[in-house]
């Protein structure tokens, strides 16, 4: 006989010993159990052994004793003490992570070049009104260094937006500081926003594991506070890989059935995209000064359809698999625990659910011409 078996049997034995000594109060769930054709009903909803799960039968153990004798299962100790001290300092933790990463490390590099400058730009000669071409070709760095495909100034003018009436309180602020700061702290409410998404999907556990996880690992802290244009997109899309991945989480729930193409699909797509036209296209036709001009278009070309990318340098085919995901997957709980528990047949479902639209974006950004990198990936990782 199991310990599985022998609790459920003992808990049987109370819950006979308790119905026959006390009348079920209105309402109540508890009932003797009774012989049916296809097993023993252990609850009054009418649930029989034989059509509980293991997960569901575990439970209702720990609900029957507990309730019974007033023991709280180790379990389910352990989970409330997660959520009540791991969600509570791990919520705080994000943003703290963030911001200790951002002091340590308090330079920028040559990917974050155009958004720093833009936003330095926008903060110190401001945005001209008169003589317009003339002001931004003497003023404004990116006319003399513009790089290979134009950027977007959307991120750049948000962060001047926010940082500039701290900037009118106390002008002895450190401006690259304080606006890295600005994006680390959008980049930390949008990973506690998904968080909570998780925790509507998966359980209050999961969300707080998800948080636990994410403020243990270094590359999303590291680059959260980091002008590059994968970490704007974190929480306003204006990059087209984060599109591609919009895409195969679509497609997905599609397929599974989760959403319709006439009420979901179109509406979502369209007005997205309405919208990053409307947004982006008169901001950076200002700002470069060539009109129209949607950047994340002239990027997809150069890059993809006309392979240009690859005068950057190359990596092999097995780069993201073999190099970058490991790295970007520090955190040793991620093999010890996170990947083996996605095999238990409980948990299954709702691991599909997240790693196949995340594998499907890795395989379809895989560049052709083999120019990969990490940050393409740093959207997939949450």
């Amino acid at each position: 006989m199991t310990v599985r078996t022998l609790a459920i049997r003992f808990t049987d034995l109370a819950l006979m010993l308790e119905s026959s000594c006390a009348e079920p109060k209105p309402g109540s769930d508890w009932v003797r159990p009774q012989p049916t054709g296809k097993g023993r009903i252990l609850r009054g909803v009418g649930v029989t052994v034989e059509k509980l799960s293991e997960h569901e039968e575990d439970h209702f153990v720990w609900d029957s004793i507990e309730n019974t004798f007033g023991i709280q299962s180790p379990r389910r100790s352990f989970n409330v003490l997660l959520c009540e001290v791991g969600g509570e300092y791990g919520i705080q933790g994000v943003p703290f992570l963030i911001s200790v990463h951002l002091v340590l490390s308090p330079y920028t590099k040559v990917e974050e070049s155009f958004n720093i400058q833009a936003v330095h730009d926008i903060l110190r000669y401001g945005i001209p009104s008169k003589n317009i071409p003339k002001e931004l070709r003497e003023n404004y760095d990116h006319f003399t260094f513009p790089g290979a495909v134009p950027r977007t100034f959307v991120g750049a003018l948000l962060l001047a937006g926010v940082a500039r009436p701290l900037i009118w309180i106390n002008a002895k602020l450190q401006s690259q500081l304080l606006v890295r700061g600005i994006l680390g702290a959008f980049n930390a409410v949008a990973l506690m926003f998904y968080a909570r998404a998780v925790r509507r999907a998966f359980g209050k556990e999961a969300g707080v594991w998800y948080i636990l996880l994410q403020a243990s690992q270094f590359h999303v802290i590291y680059y959260a506070s980091r002008t590059l244009p994968n970490m704007f997109a974190f929480g306003i899309m204006f990059r087209s890989e984060i599109a591609l991945l919009l895409g195969t989480i679509t497609v997905y729930h599609w397929l599974q059935g989760n959403i319709s193409i006439r009420r979901e699909i179109v509406p979502a797509g369209v007005s997205g995209v309405l919208i990053a036209l409307l947004v982006s296209v008169p901001i950076d036709s200002f700002f470069w000064q060539r009109f129209p001009l949607w950047p994340e278009l002239s990027a997809f070309f150069y890059n993809v359809v006309s392979g240009k990318a690859s005068d950057w340098g190359v990596h092999p085919w097995h780069f993201y698999l073999t190099s970058a995901i490991p790295r970007l997957l520090l955190n040793p709980l991620a093999y010890i625990v996170a990947i083996p528990m996605s095999f238990v047949p409980a948990r299954r479902h709702a691991a599909l659910s997240l790693l196949t639209p995340s594998l499907a974006f890795i395989a379809l950004i895989k560049n052709p011409h083999g120019t990969d990198s990490c940050q393409s990936l740093l959207s997939s990782l949450p």
